[in-house]
């Protein structure tokens, strides 16, 4: 097997202009510093494709069959879908995910995938989610409130379904 050798010539030309190196490690430095936050947050990391009667939940182990009602969590080596937005709050509740993890639920009426902490939440005993939590998610707050009034529920942010459900 040959022998790996060095590459030198970026050594040589760092050597040969001595400020430019700091600069090209500091711009460096800098990006990495930034993609570490963006990654702290989440970002970057899209919502994966859930296939409907294929994926388990993960908290549940029930079939994920009803996109109106699903979630995911996403982390850049693995993703977790959920049948229930409760399901996803109690399973944030008794293991939080790290940091860098992006939080989907899918619309209501759409079915289209929206980071958790954006949607607004109608809870109601009426709603049938698959595991009885009661919860629909919705992008528009107004059409929210609107369904809220027709089921007999109340409107909820992100937080106030995690500290609602009870694993």
């Amino acid at each position: 097997m040959p022998e790996l050798q060095p590459n030198n010539d970026r050594l040589a030309s760092s050597q040969q202009s001595p400020g430019r190196g700091w600069l090209t490690i500091s711009v460096l430095t800098f990006f990495a510093l930034a993609a570490s936050f963006l990654g702290g947050c989440g970002g970057g990391l899209e919502p994966a494709q859930l296939r409907l009667d294929e994926d388990a939940c993960t908290y549940c182990r029930m079939a994920v069959s009803q996109r109106r009602f699903a979630a995911q969590a996403v982390q850049a080596s693995r993703v977790d879908f959920f049948d229930d937005v409760g399901c996803l709050a109690a399973w944030i509740k008794e293991a939080p995910p790290p940091s860098a993890t992006a939080l989907y639920v899918a619309d209501y009426r759409s079915g289209e995938w929206i980071p958790a902490e954006n949607a607004s939440y109608v809870r109601s005993q009426t709603i049938p989610s698959p595991m009885s939590y009661g919860i629909a998610a919705w992008t528009e707050s107004r059409q929210a409130a609107e369904w809220a009034q027709e089921v007999e529920g109340r409107v909820l942010t992100w937080t106030q379904v995690v500290q609602e459900v009870q694993p």
